[in-house]
């Protein structure tokens, strides 16, 4: 089933923009009376027939409409990107396949990317969205200095994953030992390939997040991006299935 993304909604109608509208009209050859899909990022999951068709919007009467249901918590990484830009798009990707809700890139110290293409990044999630039919787009934040991150007001549990000097209990562990599951929202850090210096991890220990490992194998930024991200939505579907 293919999947159309908008957030251009006037109900009973919704328009499919530029980007959109040629996929729609120009490579699938759709036709007026046509009934597709939509979704809209925010939660929403619409059927609609198309009414007229341009190759710079494409106006549909929708039909049916549903929402997705919403995680126990909002799942939040903090990840500083790899030197290789194809390695944090796959991350981005993934990540958002399992179901994340929030992603910053930060710059540590060890951080060797300099700058990342927001506008490309947005267009995989997308991408990502409408691939794993998923209705909610992550929210996905500017290149983030580490300090300035840090003194972000940041809801619910703060977690660090790191290699140097690693802490014994495990993700898991700390999720269950804290009840992170009563917590709206988990924020994760993982820090460069480099890893965090030790410093850095002191300043988020301040800050009130507590430590976490992976494990003992060492990981590459993006796998440990993903591990954090899968073990937070599976312990959530764990805990809803046993409240039920």
């Amino acid at each position: 089933m293919q999947v159309f993304f908008s957030q251009q909604i006037e109900a009973p109608y919704l328009y499919l923009t530029e980007e959109e509208a040629k996929h729609c009209v120009q490579v699938l050859r759709k036709k007026q009376g046509d009934v597709i899909h939509i979704i809209d990022g925010l939660g929403g999951f619409y059927k609609g027939e198309i009414l007229n068709l341009h190759k710079k919007e494409v106006q549909i009467k929708i039909l049916e409409q549903k929402f997705e249901s919403k995680m126990n918590f909002d799942i939040h990484i903090a990840l500083a990107p790899p030197k290789q830009t194809e390695k944090f798009e796959w991350f981005l990707q993934k990540a958002t396949e399992i179901g994340i809700s929030e992603i910053t890139p930060i710059q540590s110290l060890r951080t060797e990317r300099k700058k990342l293409r927001l506008d490309r990044m947005e267009k995989i999630l997308i991408s990502a969205i409408k691939q794993s039919k998923r209705a909610r787009l992550p929210k996905l934040n500017g290149f983030t200095p580490f300090s300035k991150f840090l003194d972000n007001n940041l809801d619910g549990a703060k977690l660090i994953g790191h290699c140097d000097c690693p802490p014994t209990e495990s993700l898991i562990y700390v999720y269950k030992k804290h009840e992170i599951f009563s917590e709206k929202k988990v924020t994760v850090l993982i820090g460069p390939e480099g890893d965090f210096t030790l410093e850095e991890v002191e300043k988020a220990k301040e800050k009130g997040f507590l430590e976490i490992t992976f494990g003992e194998m060492r990981l590459k930024t993006e796998t440990a991006g993903i591990l954090a991200c899968h073990s937070l939505h599976l312990l959530s579907q764990m805990e809803a299935y046993e409240k039920n």
